[in-house]
């Protein structure tokens, strides 16, 4: 479900969509294969600092991580398997292994979604948020909400690099926005996947 929903926002709405190989949703899921190596440079982490703006006045210098989700799986559209990882991060605690929705004044959730080319792997590479994705390509789809809103950047521009990918983490940067530019996510994750 949660898949269709990420599928949505990167079609706009279109008729494809896609699908989980498997309905499993935990902190690391895997769909049974063995796990990759390390990809890219561990020496490129940086510190987490992540920026946010949206419509109105909606700004968040400092994105502070303090809930983490990550699902890690083989996705499949129109017949075409094709790797997902999701980071679901909130500046504020989950609630066993999963991240909430916000339910309080300045709470924000963060999902970014890459998604890899049919028949290859996540890895540290660049993922592009305007590229066709469903297998296609080396894809990227970016949202975030409060208590009263969801901010999904609209006809989006820009990029995220994996740096840095392993078993045991994620470290990256990321620069996307809308077209209009009032929708921006940007600066340096590193993430642990366990």
């Amino acid at each position: 479900m949660f898949g269709l929903l990420l599928g949505f926002f990167a079609c706009g709405g279109g008729e494809k969509k896609e699908t989980s190989t498997d309905s499993t949703q935990n902190e690391n899921a895997s769909n049974g294969e063995s796990s990759p190596a390390a990809s890219g440079k561990e020496d490129a982490c940086q510190e987490t600092r992540l920026a946010l703006t949206g419509e109105g006045d909606f700004k968040m210098d400092n994105f502070e991580v303090k809930g983490i989700q990550i699902y890690r799986d083989m996705m499949e559209s129109d017949g075409v398997k094709y790797p997902a990882l999701i980071l679901t991060l909130s500046n504020y605690p989950k609630e066993g292994s999963y991240v909430s929705d916000p339910t309080k004044e300045g709470e924000v959730r963060l999902i970014i979604n890459f998604s890899g080319k049919g028949g290859s792997t996540i890895a540290a590479q660049s993922y592009d948020i305007s590229a066709e994705g469903f297998g296609k390509s080396n894809a990227l789809v970016v949202s975030y909400s409060s208590i009263d809103k969801m901010y999904a950047l609209n006809l989006p521009t820009g990029k995220a690099e994996i740096t840095y990918l392993s078993e045991e983490k994620v470290c990256g940067t990321i620069d996307v926005s809308d077209k209009s530019g009032k929708t921006t996510v940007k600066g340096t994750f590193s993430v642990p996947l366990k």
